[in-house]
């Protein structure tokens, strides 16, 4: 094959400008693209896919970026809701548990006291029983004494 002929071909195909664009190579094309104005870097492109596609694409894109900066706005706001909630709630909660902490110390307390008064009256009411009991006992030896002391009278007679 001639080198022409390919040459040709080549340009037929995809263009040997279209090429050069794409595939750096010597030093003279190296900085083609990268110091391209707008105007020349669009002109460039140009040659590869038709204005009108890179303007849809180029509207397309930006619909697609202003969208998505919109949604993370929205979630950037819901994210800050959410947090300030989070962080009432835990307020709220560890309020509660203190709450619920002074509740339980003044219970056990309340416990220990009347745990205590318990005690103390079931020994008040052990005491005044056997107290009953003694007096009782001192009263039926009393009454044995007498009814002694009338059967000897009676014997003695």
């Amino acid at each position: 094959l001639d080198s022409k002929k390919t040459q040709e071909h080549m340009d037929e195909i995809i263009g040997a400008s279209v090429l050069a664009q794409t595939c750096f190579h010597g030093q003279h094309t190296i900085g083609s693209l990268l110091e391209a104005s707008d105007a020349q870097l669009k002109n460039s492109f140009g040659s590869l896919v038709e204005q009108s596609v890179w303007l849809r694409c180029k509207n397309k894109s930006k619909k697609i970026l202003k969208e998505r900066r919109e949604k993370l706005t929205i979630a950037k706001a819901e994210l800050k809701s959410r947090e300030s909630y989070v962080q009432r709630t835990k307020s709220r909660f560890l309020e509660t548990e203190r709450e619920y902490n002074r509740w339980k110390e003044t219970f056990e307390e309340k416990v220990r006291a009347i745990t205590i008064e318990r005690e103390d009256a079931l020994d008040a009411l052990a005491l005044d029983r056997m107290r009953n009991a003694r007096k009782a006992v001192k009263e039926v030896k009393d009454i044995e004494s007498v009814a002694n002391e009338a059967l000897r009278q009676i014997l003695d007679i």
